[in-house]
């Protein structure tokens, strides 16, 4: 059932920016693992944009006080001061992991800029966390439970 004024669009393209998150992060983890520099990077970079654009959306329905999300329900009301608002983001598991992943991929296109010898070994051993935390975002709803661990969830 679908209600007039409801942003379906944003819980589809949340979804399936999540999903796009999840999957260049173990392409670029098994890409690197393999030695595949270039396929790496760009598994990596789509990472980064894909989590970016996660966060960016995330805020949009913040600032637009979008109820009918569950993550924005839990955790925004119409009185909080605008620091409250953005400090709302990582009030939840979902956003905290969400801003975990936003200063790894910060540090690691600091590392991937840099061609030296030892990118591949760090990088190699910094992707592999990020499918898990990933995933973390982008879990279906438990059959016990009401709640979802996805914040675009109505």
């Amino acid at each position: 059932m679908e209600y007039l004024g409801e942003w379906m669009w944003a819980a589809i393209l949340g979804r399936g920016l999540v999903a796009l998150a999840f999957a260049s992060a173990v392409l670029a983890t098994v890409a690197f693992l393999r030695g595949n520099v270039t396929l790496g990077r760009r598994a990596f970079l789509t990472h980064a944009c894909s989590t970016l654009g996660v966060i960016a959306l995330i805020f949009v329905l913040f600032f637009g006080h979008r109820y009918e999300f569950q993550y924005i329900w839990k955790h925004l009301n119409n009185e909080m001061p605008m620091r409250f608002v953005l400090s709302a983001f990582w009030g939840g598991q979902e956003g905290g992991f969400l801003l975990w992943m936003f200063w790894h991929n910060v540090l690691a296109l600091f590392i991937l800029r840099r061609a030296d010898a030892w990118q591949r070994e760090v990088i190699r051993c910094s992707v592999p966390s990020k499918p898990s935390s990933a995933s973390c975002c982008s879990a279906s709803t438990s059959a016990t439970s009401n709640s979802a661990s996805t914040p675009f969830c109505f």
